[in-house]
């Protein structure tokens, strides 16, 4: 039993044909490993809720650290959305990875190495979207929003509506920097290439502001910093579709790591 549990979440061999209840006995089995990891990492964060909490709340003034709460449940109901938030986070690489090995047999015929690369990359760069959303686009946009109106608002913030706000703004950031793989993508499956980017930026550049304008924010300053970071996200993007293009169109998914 483990060791044909074992081969279920592996990658399935190019030459290997399942039937429709073994594909579904190994989507079960790769959903068990991804909901274990995910346990153990809220576990492992839930011990450390109260260094997570001070983490979302350090891009805050000081005198706006301490978050109202308005109900009895509200800190466990609160807590328990960020840790799990952050328990996806941490459990991303396995996510992707079991996704990843799941889908890509119909579409290629990947190695275990590619697959473990493709899932360290697109991880990589969801972690860095996520990173540049705390450290450079948070700090920005609490400081003009809390600040906008000057003494006219007591602003006292919610604990549920505030972390609610910040969790979303990472996730979102860390969603957008994923642009230069899904060019990637669409250049190797032969869908799209450099030439068809580069001749659409125009129309790329109105679909991204329309991104950054629904992301949550709420306000310029956010909105024009997701923007740059998107249109930078673009072009390396289209450089990525250059290198792409350079294989013979057809050629896997799985070989583009």
């Amino acid at each position: 039993m483990p060791r044909r549990f074992a081969r279920r979440v592996l990658p399935i061999a190019p030459d290997e044909a399942l039937s429709t209840e073994e594909h579904l006995t190994e989507l079960r089995d790769r959903v068990v490993v991804c909901a274990a990891v995910l346990a153990v990492a809220f576990g492992a964060i839930y011990l450390m809720r109260n260094r997570l909490i001070a983490l979302l709340t350090a891009p805050l003034p000081h005198d706006h650290r301490v978050l109202s709460t308005f109900s009895p449940t509200e800190p466990f109901t609160t807590t328990m959305g960020a840790v799990f938030w952050a328990s996806i986070v941490v459990s991303l690489p396995v996510l992707i990875y079991h996704a990843y090995a799941f889908a890509a047999p119909a579409l290629s015929t990947p190695s275990r190495r590619r697959m473990i690369a493709t899932a360290c990359a697109l991880s990589a760069l969801f972690v860095g979207g996520v990173a540049f959303t705390y450290v450079v686009v948070l700090p920005t946009a609490l400081s003009f929003l809390l600040g906008f109106g000057g003494p006219a608002f007591a602003v006292q913030l919610r604990a549920n509506e505030y972390l609610s706000f910040v969790t979303t703004l990472l996730i979102a950031g860390g969603i957008v920097f994923e642009l230069p793989v899904v060019m990637f993508t669409l250049a190797r499956l032969g869908i799209a290439d450099a030439r068809a980017f580069t001749r659409h930026r125009r129309m790329a550049l109105i679909v991204m502001t329309v991104v950054a304008a629904i992301l949550p924010g709420g306000d310029a300053v956010s909105m024009l910093m997701l923007l740059g970071a998107e249109i930078v996200l673009y072009e390396v993007g289209i450089l990525a579709a250059r290198v792409a293009g350079r294989a013979p169109i057809g050629l896997a998914i799985g070989e583009a790591a």
